[in-house]
Protein backbone atom coordinates (compact mmCIF):
# COMPACT_ATOMS: atom_id res chain seq x y z
CA UNK A 1 0.00 0.00 0.00
CA UNK A 2 1.11 3.24 -0.98
CA UNK A 3 0.40 5.78 1.88
CA UNK A 4 -1.27 9.18 0.55
CA UNK A 5 1.16 11.40 2.23
CA UNK A 6 3.55 10.06 0.07
CA UNK A 7 1.67 11.16 -3.23
CA UNK A 8 0.67 14.13 -1.57
CA UNK A 9 4.40 15.19 -1.25
CA UNK A 10 5.72 14.11 -4.76
CA UNK A 11 2.97 16.11 -6.24
CA UNK A 12 3.79 19.32 -4.07
CA UNK A 13 7.68 19.27 -4.60
CA UNK A 14 6.92 18.37 -8.58
CA UNK A 15 4.60 21.82 -8.11
CA UNK A 16 6.98 24.08 -5.76
CA UNK A 17 10.26 22.82 -7.71
CA UNK A 18 12.04 25.06 -10.14
CA UNK A 19 14.58 22.84 -11.54
CA UNK A 20 15.79 19.57 -11.79
CA UNK A 21 17.73 18.92 -8.92
CA UNK A 22 15.80 20.67 -6.35
CA UNK A 23 13.23 17.73 -7.60
CA UNK A 24 15.95 15.42 -6.73
CA UNK A 25 16.91 16.88 -3.46
CA UNK A 26 13.25 17.49 -2.31
CA UNK A 27 12.14 14.03 -3.15
CA UNK A 28 15.48 12.15 -1.08
CA UNK A 29 14.67 14.59 1.92
CA UNK A 30 11.20 13.56 2.13
CA UNK A 31 11.45 10.08 3.62
CA UNK A 32 13.06 11.23 6.18
CA UNK A 33 10.49 13.74 6.77
CA UNK A 34 7.85 10.85 6.35
CA UNK A 35 9.64 8.21 8.95
CA UNK A 36 9.74 11.24 11.74
CA UNK A 37 5.75 11.64 11.04
CA UNK A 38 5.27 8.45 11.19
CA UNK A 39 7.45 8.05 14.31
CA UNK A 40 4.89 10.61 15.76
CA UNK A 41 2.05 10.03 14.47
CA UNK A 42 1.72 6.44 13.63
CA UNK A 43 3.35 5.66 16.71
CA UNK A 44 0.49 2.34 17.18
CA UNK A 45 0.73 0.89 13.75
CA UNK A 46 4.65 1.59 13.78
CA UNK A 47 4.71 -0.63 17.33
CA UNK A 48 2.28 -3.40 15.83
CA UNK A 49 4.17 -4.07 12.70
CA UNK A 50 7.49 -3.88 14.47
CA UNK A 51 6.34 -6.54 16.97
CA UNK A 52 4.99 -8.39 14.75
CA UNK A 53 8.64 -8.70 12.89
CA UNK A 54 9.63 -9.75 16.40
CA UNK A 55 7.95 -12.94 16.42
CA UNK A 56 7.55 -13.84 13.13
CA UNK A 57 10.75 -11.98 11.41
CA UNK A 58 13.02 -13.97 9.48
CA UNK A 59 14.22 -11.44 6.76
CA UNK A 60 15.24 -8.75 8.95
CA UNK A 61 17.61 -5.79 8.34
CA UNK A 62 20.79 -6.41 11.10
CA UNK A 63 18.64 -8.53 13.23
CA UNK A 64 16.56 -5.32 13.91
CA UNK A 65 12.42 -5.26 13.50
CA UNK A 66 12.68 -1.53 13.79
CA UNK A 67 15.47 -0.76 11.57
CA UNK A 68 13.40 -3.25 8.85
CA UNK A 69 10.29 -1.13 9.43
CA UNK A 70 11.33 2.04 9.36
CA UNK A 71 13.77 1.04 5.76
CA UNK A 72 10.26 -0.38 4.30
CA UNK A 73 8.99 3.47 5.30
CA UNK A 74 11.86 4.67 3.96
CA UNK A 75 11.64 2.75 0.81
CA UNK A 76 8.08 3.06 -0.01
CA UNK A 77 8.20 6.85 0.59
CA UNK A 78 11.48 7.11 -1.84
CA UNK A 79 9.87 4.77 -4.55
CA UNK A 80 6.47 6.71 -4.19
CA UNK A 81 7.81 10.20 -3.84
CA UNK A 82 10.64 10.61 -6.35
CA UNK A 83 8.36 9.25 -9.46
CA UNK A 84 5.55 11.30 -8.66
CA UNK A 85 7.67 14.73 -8.36
CA UNK A 86 9.50 14.26 -11.53
CA UNK A 87 6.12 13.41 -13.68
CA UNK A 88 4.58 16.49 -11.90
CA UNK A 89 7.45 18.99 -12.93
CA UNK A 90 7.50 17.38 -16.17
CA UNK A 91 3.67 18.08 -16.40
CA UNK A 92 4.58 21.50 -14.77
CA UNK A 93 6.89 22.32 -17.46
CA UNK A 94 4.60 21.49 -20.20
CA UNK A 95 1.32 23.21 -18.77
CA UNK A 96 3.65 26.43 -17.92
Amino acid sequence: MIPAPNLIAGILIGIASTGLIEVLLASLAWPLVFCVYVWIRDRERADVTIESFRAHGKRLLLNSPALTFYATEYSTALLTAVPVAFVTYWIMGLVT
